[in-house]
């Protein structure tokens, strides 16, 4: 590497790559081996999506860029997920991983990407640089409190997946669950072929299908006693897959030294028929896990106009009002079906923190609006109101 880029933070070239991996081996939890599959299979991956800095004439931050685009209710839009961020410990606190997620903001911007998503347990950190945590609520259920399972329907089975003859099916299913939805990516048959180079941490013998007649018409994909997925088109499928499941659990320690675990955990959609029959079981809790996800956008104007198809939608009369966010004024304002934000000098109306303003776009309001006349405050609750999320993304865990 040369010495000249010590200190300066820049995309990755393809000659970097023996350099990256030597510093991923050396700080992440998974080898460089693993990391190199994902590299060479995530769809349509680039050097420039690794961003490095340097110091001592080699590499000793970076961070990945995983493009994909995410479901925002009936929309699609461009978003980046960011993983395997690492810095040498020899050389933190020098503001190098701060560096590098800043530098994403550039890429984002130059490829239309309008959100970024880490999924995360170091808050402080990428807070610190501008990203939102927004809960993400599972529940978890109490294995002892399972007296009775689903009686079995005729007509389904359940079996272990088989990645030779069943993605075509789980990816249909997974389109018709999460369509319409909000912060699911989006996975195109590329994505589910090569899947199983990047996600890491799954138990693919408790990766179970769900058969009606014949047709694939449930999923569910665990790790450990946490159900990563659980994706349905038919809800008695989704009973037979949540019968095996509390199955696998209950026998799990009988296949090798491990305890029983004592409960099973699911992030369930609040507006799904499953949450509804889960929350039927005793002492049944909702628990946020140790990884949070956090949300960054890249400017508001090109945020604005990605979901002006949604926005427009949820109010049908014109308004304009300036609003605030990190000191900086902007205008929000609807005239014939067309949503437009610029920025302004002008006084705001509406006193909206960053924080607050990303976790409303997400679905999720956290306080009150803090000022504003009553009409206002009824326009931001329309455009922004609370809604179900799903956040099927990229898992790197």
């Amino acid at each position: 590497m040369d010495k000249t880029t010590d200190g300066i933070v820049r995309f990755a070239k393809q000659d970097d790559f023996d350099n990256i991996y030597e510093l991923v081996d050396k700080v992440l939890y998974h080898p460089c081996e693993m990391i190199m599959a994902r590299y060479r299979n995530y769809p349509n991956a680039k050097p420039e999506h690794s961003i490095v800095v340097g110091a001592d004439g080699k590499i000793v931050s970076h961070i990945r860029l995983y493009p994909c685009e995410i479901y925002y209710g009936d929309i699609i839009v461009k978003a980046v997920s960011i993983g395997d961020v690492c810095t040498d410990p020899d050389y933190r606190k020098r503001g190098f991983g701060a560096m590098c997620l800043n530098k994403s903001i550039e890429w984002m911007k130059a490829n239309n990407a309008v959100i970024s998503l880490i999924y995360s347990g170091v808050l402080g950190f990428y807070k610190s640089v501008g990203w939102v945590d927004v809960p993400m609520e599972s529940i978890s259920v109490p294995i002892d409190s399972i007296a009775e399972l689903p009686e079995k329907q005729e007509g389904i089975l359940v079996r272990r997946f088989e990645r030779a003859n069943d993605l075509e099916g789980v990816a249909k299913v997974y389109e018709v669950y999460n369509r319409n939805r909000y912060l699911a990516a989006v996975r195109d048959e590329l994505w589910w072929r090569n899947s199983f180079h990047w996600i890491t941490g799954e138990d693919e013998e408790a990766f179970y299908v769900a058969e009606k007649y014949g047709q694939i018409t449930a999923y569910s994909r665990m790790s450990g006693n946490s159900v990563r997925e659980i994706c349905y088109i038919d809800f008695e499928s989704a009973l037979a897959l949540w019968r095996s499941i509390v199955k696998w659990a209950k026998k799990w320690h009988l296949w090798g030294k491990a305890k029983p675990y004592k409960t099973i955990s699911l992030r369930v959609p609040q507006d799904d028929k499953l949450f509804e029959y889960l929350n039927r079981y005793k002492d049944v809790k909702s628990q946020s896990g140790v990884c949070k996800l956090l949300i960054r956008y890249a400017n508001i104007e090109q945020l604005t106009t990605a979901l002006s198809p949604v926005l427009i939608k949820r109010i049908s009369r014109d308004f304009e009002f300036v609003f605030e966010i990190d000191n900086q004024y902007f205008k929000l304002s609807k005239r014939k079906d067309i949503i437009n934000v610029e920025q302004t000098d002008s006084r705001a109306d509406i006193i909206v923190n960053y924080e607050e303003f990303v976790r409303r776009l997400a679905g999720r309001k956290e306080k009150e609006i803090a000022t504003g006349a009553d009409e206002k405050v009824q326009i931001m609750e329309m455009l922004f109101p609370e809604f179900v999320q799903s956040a099927w993304i990229l898992n790197l865990a």
